[in-house]
């Protein structure tokens, strides 16, 4: 079964209207009131062994090409990677999907278009979009809280402690209010993210 059968993205599509049939069709097929809330999307650099594994349960072992990944107490929904242990897919800009697989590793094969759309999605049905800022040169993560700002989603953004916090200002501007600190270990990042999740339940 392709990624496309699995997911329900659309083949890599270059007009607006291919890009809208392909939303679509991962809407028809990802209905997000069957996903327990709530949905919630973790912006941040990809790399192997990278922040969200902390945060995820079974992020690393059973993730098959879908676009929700059921957690404990709330739903995941992106971004996802093929994360095999090996690195075989975390190659430069790659998004963890779109490196070579190797060392026999089969994986998740996925193009650029269905990368672009499936996170989008995520971040369109997303309650709330969690940001780990560990590495300044986090371009596509800048361009999905933009997104989450376009879309009226809420958005928190916390940083590792070797960031430039004030280079980040901008953000920061238009994120939603939690009490939390805003530079935050990766060691005390499950607690801060727990809740930061009980703050968004109490609110509802």
């Amino acid at each position: 079964m392709s990624i496309n059968e699995k997911a329900g993205a659309a083949t890599p599509a270059n007009t607006s209207c291919q890009r809208a049939a392909g939303r679509a069709n991962i809407a028809n097929k990802s209905d997000p009131s069957k996903f327990g809330g709530p949905r919630i999307f973790i912006a941040g650099k990809i790399r192997p062994y990278c922040f969200r594994h902390d945060l995820v349960p079974g992020l690393r072992s059973e993730w098959d090409g879908r676009v929700a990944l059921p957690c404990d107490g709330f739903t995941y929904v992106g971004p996802f990677m093929d994360a095999c242990d090996h690195g075989c897919r975390h190659g430069p800009a790659s998004h963890g999907v779109l490196g070579v697989a190797g060392f026999g590793c089969e994986g998740v094969e996925a193009t650029r278009s269905e990368v672009y759309q499936r996170n989008e999605f995520g971040i369109r049905i997303a309650d709330l979009i969690v940001a780990y800022i560990d590495a300044p040169d986090c371009y596509g993560t800048i361009f999905e809280l933009g997104c989450a700002a376009r879309a009226g989603t809420p958005y928190v953004v916390l940083f590792a402690p070797e960031i430039d916090v004030p280079d980040f200002w901008y953000l920061q501007q238009a994120q939603a209010r939690f009490r939390a600190p805003h530079v935050v270990s990766r060691r005390q990042l499950p607690s801060v993210f727990a809740s930061i999740l009980d703050q968004w339940r109490l609110a509802q």
